[in-house]
């Protein structure tokens, strides 16, 4: 057993006997879906020789694929300290150990200068983030001209909330949905709720899921500033076809978006000479 698989099983340690402990230390160990993730960005971008950051990189899986697929330094950033250490310690042995660099941060202004990297990833984190529009600001300030930001979501529109599997919640104002987490947590309900469900309610309270349209909106607000060209925006799950985004009021509540698990923007920031 590797030392990162030591330690991955030490921090997942007070879940052990869990019904989903398995499927927890599964999706760190398997990074399988991180390689078709690298080989999506290459569509836009080439890997080979790039300088990367990933935003939340957890456990680092997605910082190992690119390093695979070619990248010549990738770079996370985490608000956890646990996570980072875990990170590390996935690379330990590896020959990529001195091109990857984990850093811990307060999730406000990242600690790299303007102009830094080729590509920003970020992967389902705007939505734990204080302040989606300074979040992505910080990304588009670091990100090198010429280079992208592949930012993916959880679809607002999706009928199933995706960090507590209760259907709808997210449909509601954050006041009115932290509300009723907080009833979901009274004594009378939780006895009902297995640990990780709980864990999950109460993380959620005070979570800005932003919309798609309100994603865009922050682009749209940077775009001049940044010199920022928006190269994609679609609609997808792994499992069907992408749909692509068109703004308009309150369809896609009721169109087929509400199928779609996820929503991801490819934004680029231009080069001065770029139309």
């Amino acid at each position: 057993m590797s030392t990162f698989q030591k330690a991955l099983k030490e921090h997942y340690k007070q879940y052990e006997g869990n019904f989903n402990y398995e499927n927890m230390l599964n999706a760190e160990l398997d990074i399988s879906r991180f390689y078709i993730f690298a080989d999506q960005i290459s569509n836009h971008f080439d890997l080979k020789g790039a300088i990367i950051l990933s935003s939340g990189c957890g456990t680092g899986g997605d910082l190992f694929a690119f390093m695979d697929r070619g990248a010549k330094k990738t770079f996370g950033i985490e608000t956890s300290h646990e996570l980072a250490k875990l990170a590390y310690k996935r690379f330990e042995g590896t020959p990529y150990k001195h091109r990857v660099t984990i850093q811990v941060y307060d999730g406000y202004i990242l600690p790299y200068p303007c102009n830094t990297f080729d590509i920003v990833v970020s992967m389902h984190v705007i939505e734990h983030t204080r302040s989606p529009k300074l979040y992505l600001e910080e990304l588009f300030r670091v990100l090198k001209p010429g280079g992208i930001l592949f930012l993916d979501v959880p679809n607002r529109y999706y009928h199933i909330e995706q960090h507590t599997n209760i259907p709808y919640i997210h449909y509601l104002p954050t006041f009115l949905r932290d509300q009723l987490i907080k009833f979901l947590l009274r004594p009378a309900f939780t006895n009902s709720l297995d640990q990780d469900t709980r864990y999950k309610l109460e993380t959620y309270i005070d979570v800005h899921f932003p919309s798609p349209g309100y994603i865009l909106r922050i682009f749209k607000f940077y775009k001049i500033k940044y010199n920022l060209l928006l190269e994609d925006a679609y609609f997808f799950s792994y499992s069907s076809d992408r749909l692509s985004y068109k703004y308009y009021i309150g369809g896609y509540l009721i169109g087929p978006s509400r199928k779609q698990t996820t929503f991801r923007i490819v934004i680029k920031k231009l080069l001065c000479k770029d139309p």
